[in-house]
């Protein structure tokens, strides 16, 4: 009972929030950021162990304009979702400019599978939901911890026709049957998997637990694999979305080669505006034998 009521309050804000201008949104999220950042929640923590790991060539007071930067950006991408999901398809995609989509639509024309990396950069929700009513496609889905919140998101992720299967066995068995016939799937190569499902691989220098999911449809369909994020554009202005090519080594039949390439990927496209990639996330808390807890 409990859980539904901070179901539907959220539900509730979030609607009003939908209807504010984005520009207002992000003014709002980045207030919120500042107080999180100012009184060092545990956000700002991560993202400042997660930085000072990626980046330790920047001195102190780098390291910590930059965790600002980054909390304030996190806190807006937040805050959007309620735009993304609560507002019109139309209204959002109205939002959006592309960048390098004939990447995409080539790939798309070549028959032989496509799988969309969309990493947690910028708005992922948006670049979900561009590629979703542009191309005909299936992404791995993980449900949320409040269960009554789900029904939110899978309606908002799959409007424009997305197919969301679910992240099990049965789950990468239609994923795989969709690219043997030449289709497109969606996967967000940067979280945290089951250790069963997972090998370790540099991510800016760090050793991260890696799916190997991507690597093994690889291997077996030969798909293109294109790199899709949606990048925050100042003033809101609306957003950025970029197609990237993967890197080299992504399809090698060397499982270490391949998830090195598939996190080269990610760096590059974080690169291109560091400060939103979602730095908060505990994306090195699975260590190796010896290391002691980061977080």
């Amino acid at each position: 009972m409990f859980d539904r009521i901070i179901v539907y309050t959220a539900v509730v804000l979030m609607r009003v929030i939908a209807f504010l201008p984005l520009k207002v949104v992000q003014w709002l999220a980045g207030c919120i950021g500042v107080i999180i950042f100012r009184a060092n929640l545990r956000p700002a923590r991560i993202t400042r162990i997660n930085l000072a790991l990626c980046f330790p060539e920047k001195t102190q007071q780098e390291l910590e304009a930059l965790v600002r930067e980054s909390i304030r950006e996190t806190a807006k991408t937040m805050l959007e979702f309620s735009v993304v999901w609560f507002r019109s398809a139309e209204d959002v995609l109205s939002l959006v400019s592309v960048e390098g989509e004939e990447l995409a639509e080539n790939a798309v024309k070549q028959g032989r599978g496509v799988i969309f990396l969309a990493p947690h950069h910028g708005n992922w929700e948006v670049a979900g939901l561009y590629v979703a009513s542009h191309y005909q496609i299936a992404s791995m889905y993980r449900p949320p911890k409040m269960k009554e919140f789900e029904r939110v998101i899978t309606r908002a992720r799959s409007r424009t026709g997305a197919e969301l299967v679910p992240a099990s066995q049965r789950g990468v068995g239609r994923l795989l049957s969709i690219l043997k016939k030449g289709g497109t799937v969606g996967v967000l190569p940067d979280q945290v998997p089951p250790p069963n499902s997972a090998e370790f691989a540099p991510f800016f220098g760090q050793n991260a637990h890696t799916m190997t999911l991507v690597s093994k449809l690889a291997q077996r369909i030969k798909p293109k694999i294109i790199v899709v994020f949606a990048l925050r554009l100042p003033g809101g202005e609306g957003y950025r979305l970029c197609f990237r090519e993967a890197a080299e080594g992504v399809d090698s039949t060397d499982l270490a080669v391949s998830l090195a390439a598939i996190n080269r990927s990610v760096e590059s496209a974080v690169m291109e505006a560091i400060p939103q990639y979602q730095w908060e996330y505990k994306r090195f808390r699975r260590r190796l034998p010896g290391q002691g807890k980061l977080y």
